[in-house]
């Protein structure tokens, strides 16, 4: 319990932080509207998300960041009607079952790096965390995937 409340203080006292030294340049943040460019931005990576319902550790951080102005989650397609029943935005990266499936021979490592960067430009976070595998590991891990 007392740590829950430490941890719930330091964020407040973090979003503070960020709204008294904003060093985020959003001007080229093309999703968010200019309301939310005011605003502090999170960015979530749950890459690893496997179950029916988003996981306890994703959906306990998401709880943790309701004080920020817009949360953004990275997460497999199928979380998008959750998330979006909560009032959050959502992006997604392909899963490995879904190369196959699409029968396209891109280069998906360049596909990958290009889209993580993309995200990441285009809502221009203040805060980012990650749910399991950071992208990096997850772009790594879906080319080991083509090799096999």
């Amino acid at each position: 319990m007392i740590k829950e409340h430490l941890e719930n203080a330091g964020l407040r006292f973090a979003l503070r932080s960020l709204r008294a030294f904003r060093t985020s340049d959003k001007s080229g943040a093309v999703l968010l509207s200019d309301f939310r460019k005011a605003g502090n931005v999170a960015l979530v990576w749950a890459l690893d998300q496997h179950d029916d319902a988003l996981s306890d550790e994703a959906s306990l951080q998401l709880e943790k960041l309701e004080g920020f102005d817009t949360v953004v989650v990275v997460c497999p397609p199928r979380y998008f009607g959750t998330l979006r029943s909560r009032g959050l935005f959502f992006e997604c990266l392909p899963v490995p079952a879904d190369r196959a499936l699409s029968g396209v021979t891109t280069n998906w490592d360049l596909y990958l790096k290009r889209r993580v960067a993309r995200i990441r430009e285009n809502w221009a976070p203040d805060f980012e965390f990650t749910v399991g595998r950071p992208p990096e590991v997850y772009c790594r891990d879906f080319r080991q995937s083509l090799q096999t």
